[in-house]
């Protein structure tokens, strides 16, 4: 059997995993897409599976935190110490320079941008992941409750969500399409949160590690086919649906890449590159924000279009390391700041 405790034990390295995928989606896919190799074309372009790792992780971490103390407001303080502070600081400069100061858009649409709102009134998709985790942190108190009367509840809650989003395909597609990053991940969250339960628990039995494993195989067949037709434009069914099957498949693709990982974590040595993953692990939130703003500023300039691959991946290469160095520095300074206002807190 599979020891899902590997889960947990591992999960700073998957986490640095994730977001070295991501990156290596927004940074390089395109360029290496107009290489032609399709190897490295494939696997880039699939880095979007770094976000269902994030989710399916988040899931059994916001478990493992309702567990230790189920009371709302500390563990929405928590959320607002790590993630919301932090979010609003590095990206404040960002919207001022883009709605304010370049597309002189106003105040209001800034701090529509800037809080977040705007994926869900507008669609804006920028940095539409830590706007929808905010979401899931609000919401998990209730569904921590919901799962602790009967996981079944949650598995059922699955199967409504995903129902939901194909009536939303159908009926409301515009609307769908903008916001569709978000809604399909809701699943992959619900796992993490069920998997948490029974890590914590350690009652992961034959019958239910069987189970697990079928929902990521039923999963990975709904993905393969959802990929050949959005990826490589096979026409075996509509488009909305092949989005759809990559979309909720990518569930399964993301549980096996993590069970192969921890395996090879746990089997293989490979001190190093733990150790380097660990650290990534460690500041996923300012280093997935910083990228993305340094990124869309280049891709705004037009500074790499008309240069030669050689420079497209040298630049892009600066965006990776300049976006590790300053989110580490944020990091630090950030921790201490609360540290020391927390000591002084408990101090008095």
């Amino acid at each position: 059997m599979f020891d899902i405790d590997l889960f947990t034990k591992y999960r700073k390295q998957l986490m640095g995993f994730a977001i070295v995928w991501v990156m290596i989606l927004h940074c390089y896919s395109k360029y290496l897409r107009s290489l032609g190799v399709p190897v490295l074309s494939f696997l880039s372009e699939q880095g979007n599976l770094g976000v269902e790792i994030f989710l399916f992780l988040s899931g059994i971490g916001l478990y493992f935190s309702m567990n230790k103390n189920s009371e709302i407001i500390p563990f929405y303080w928590r959320r607002i110490k790590r993630v919301i502070i932090p979010w609003l600081i590095i990206s404040c400069p960002y919207w001022i320079l883009k709605s304010i100061i370049v597309d002189h858009d106003g105040a209001m649409v800034f701090l529509e941008n800037w809080s977040g709102i705007s994926l869900w009134t507008k669609g804006i998709t920028t940095v539409w992941y830590v706007s929808f985790i905010i979401v899931l942190y609000l919401l998990y108190p209730f569904l921590y409750r919901l799962q602790k009367k009967s996981p079944l509840l949650i598995m059922l809650l699955m199967a409504a969500v995903i129902a939901a989003n194909v009536v939303m395909v159908k009926c409301c597609s515009d609307f769908y399409e903008a916001r569709e990053k978000a809604f399909s991940r809701i699943p992959i969250f619900l796992v993490g949160s069920l998997i948490g339960e029974r890590i914590k628990n350690k009652d992961m039995d034959r019958r239910k590690q069987f189970f697990f494993l079928g929902y990521a195989a039923l999963m990975l067949a709904a993905y393969i086919p959802g990929v050949l037709r959005c990826n490589y434009d096979i026409d075996i069914m509509p488009l909305s649906v092949g989005k759809m099957l990559a979309r909720f498949g990518g569930q399964g693709a993301a549980l096996f890449v993590i069970i192969l990982l921890c395996l090879l974590f746990d089997k293989v040595k490979m001190t190093g590159v733990k150790k380097g993953l660990a650290f990534l692990g460690g500041i996923t939130l300012e280093i997935y924000l910083i990228h993305v703003f340094l990124s869309n500023i280049i891709s705004r300039t037009n500074f790499v279009d008309n240069k030669g691959y050689p420079f497209k991946f040298a630049i892009m290469t600066a965006v990776v390391v300049m976006s590790v160095i300053v989110a580490w520095i944020f990091s630090k300074i950030y921790n201490s700041i609360v540290d020391r206002l927390e000591n002084k807190k408990t101090a008095a």
